[in-house]
């Protein structure tokens, strides 16, 4: 039973981060086009087409990101202290 659960969850992780790099890496494109666009002499209604856009990619960067610090911390044994986590995040 708990070869199943640990086989189960090992599955699971494996699934979350192909779906983060599946989805991080058109976002990260999507990203430096639109800076690209950002610095073009725009329209009113382009410009705030681009701040559309801009918002929803920031959203979804930020949703990746959530995903990505979700499956860390899945990826964390119970008895290993949360803590050690934070070093992980400092640069």
């Amino acid at each position: 039973m708990q070869h199943c659960f640990e086989q189960g969850n090992a599955q699971l992780l494996a699934a979350i981060t192909s779906i983060f790099h599946d989805l991080r890496t058109p976002l990260t494109a999507i990203c430096g086009y639109l800076e690209l666009l950002e610095k073009e002499p725009l329209s009113a209604a382009s410009l705030q087409y681009v701040a559309i856009i801009r918002e929803r990619t920031d959203v979804m960067t930020q949703l990746t990101e959530e995903l990505f610090w979700y499956s860390v911390v899945l990826s964390v044994p119970l008895a290993q202290p949360l803590l050690s986590l934070i070093h992980i995040s400092e640069p």
